[in-house]
This record gives C-alpha cells, sequence and structure tokens, in this order.
C-alpha cells in the first residue's frame, strides 16, 4: 500500500475538483437521492431505497471496471488458465 504523495489531490485539497465529471454528477444526484429518501411516502421510499443500493453497486463496479490495472499485476484467472498466457514480470 502506498502512502499520500504530496502532489496527490488529498494531499492539496482538491478531491472534488480532480474528480471526472461523470463521479461528480453521481455525488450530486446520488447525495439528492439519499437527501429526498425520508421525505418520500412508503411505496416510493422502498423503490427509493433499491435504487440507490443498486446505483451504489453499479457505481463501484464502473470504478473498479474502469480503474488501471497495475504494471505489476498478476494474471487474472482466465489469463493463467489461457493456453496463451503472458509471462508475469
Amino acid at each position: 500500500m502506498t502512502g499520500v504523495t504530496p502532489t496527490h489531490p488529498f494531499a492539496i485539497g482538491r478531491v472534488v475538483g480532480s474528480l471526472p465529471r461523470a463521479s461528480r454528477l453521481f455525488l450530486l444526484w446520488g447525495g439528492a437521492a439519499v437527501a429526498a429518501y425520508p421525505f418520500l411516502p412508503g411505496d416510493a421510499r422502498s423503490i427509493a431505497y433499491v435504487g440507490i443500493g443498486l446505483a451504489a453497486v453499479v457505481a463501484m463496479y464502473a470504478g473498479a471496471r474502469l480503474r488501471p490495472r497495475s504494471r505489476g499485476a498478476r494474471p487474472t484467472a482466465t489469463e493463467a488458465n489461457s493456453p496463451v498466457s503472458v509471462p508475469v514480470r
């Protein structure tokens, strides 16, 4: 695990400004949905609960898929079991 470098957004206080536009929109609309949640009637509240949870799962999956792989990453199970595997450095 690496620490926070002096040029990292957390170190220089520019966290939200350094996020991609899609992430900022997700945080904006997700925050609005969570803020409105307690004021919804019963059935709408149940639907919103499921929708907020589903949106969170989709966002985590998308973030994991879009994150670049590190250079020293081990091959995935599919890559390791394929007939033509790439050697790990």
